[in-house]
C-alpha cells in the first residue's frame, strides 16, 4: 500500500486496496473527512422485508471526532491489525539452536473473529516474515487455501512491497526479522 510516514501520521493512497474515502459527521463536532482503511471483511446477513440476504460487511478504522471549535482536528486512527515489535531471541544463533519469535498484533474488541499468525522464512535468506489472517470460526487453525493466496500475492517476499488487501490478508503490514546463523563454536562440537 502506498503510505507515507511523516511526523507519526500515515497517508493512504485513495486507490489502494482496502482504502475507503469517508466523511464522519456528528452534531456539535468537526467532521472527519479522510481516506480510511477497511480492516476486516466478513459475510453478514441482511434482513429485507420477507427475505434474508448474505452481503459483505466491512469494518473500518475508528473516527475520533473533535468538538466544534476545538484546536485538535478530527482524525481517523489506523491502529488495528498491525504487526509490530517483532523480535527474535537470540537473533544470532548456531545451526540447530532454538530461537523465540514474538510480535504484537493490535486487534479491536469487535469483530470477534479468530486470527491466525504465521511466520515464514524467505527462500533466499534468513528473513522471517510475520503475517496474520482471518481464521475460520468453524475450523480453527491454519488455512492452506488462505496461505496459498498470500503466497500467490507475493506477500511473504521481503524484497517486494507489502500491499494490504483486506480480502486476502488480515494484517495491514508484515513484520520482518532477520536471523543470523553461525557455525557452531569449536567448544560445542
Amino acid at each position: 500500500m502506498s503510505r507515507g510516514e511523516t511526523d507519526g501520521t500515515e497517508t493512504i493512497a485513495p486507490d489502494a486496496p482496502g482504502a475507503l474515502p469517508m466523511r464522519v459527521s456528528l452534531a456539535g463536532h468537526a467532521d472527519a473527512v479522510t481516506v480510511t482503511q477497511v480492516y476486516c471483511l466478513q459475510e453478514a446477513t441482511a434482513h429485507t422485508e420477507d427475505k434474508q440476504e448474505k452481503r459483505p460487511a466491512a469494518w473500518v478504522d475508528p473516527a475520533l471526532l473533535a468538538n466544534t471549535g476545538s484546536s485538535s482536528p478530527a482524525q481517523v486512527k489506523h491502529t488495528y491489525l498491525k504487526v509490530s515489535e517483532a523480535m527474535l531471541e537470540p537473533s544470532i544463533a548456531e545451526y540447530g539452536q532454538t530461537v523465540k519469535l514474538t510480535a504484537r498484533l493490535s486487534v479491536p474488541a469487535e469483530p470477534t473473529i479468530p486470527v491466525v499468525v504465521v511466520a515464514r522464512n524467505s527462500k533466499t535468506g534468513q528473513v522471517f516474515c510475520i503475517l496474520a489472517y482471518a481464521g475460520d470460526a468453524d475450523k480453527p487453525g491454519r488455512n492452506k487455501q488462505k496461505e496459498e493466496a498470500i503466497n500467490g500475492a507475493c506477500l511473504w517476499n521481503p524484497d517486494k512491497p507489502y500491499v494490504y488487501n483486506p480480502s486476502v490478508a488480515l494484517s495491514r503490514n508484515r513484520g520482518e526479522v532477520t536471523l543470523t546463523v553461525v557455525a557452531p563454536s569449536k567448544a560445542s562440537r
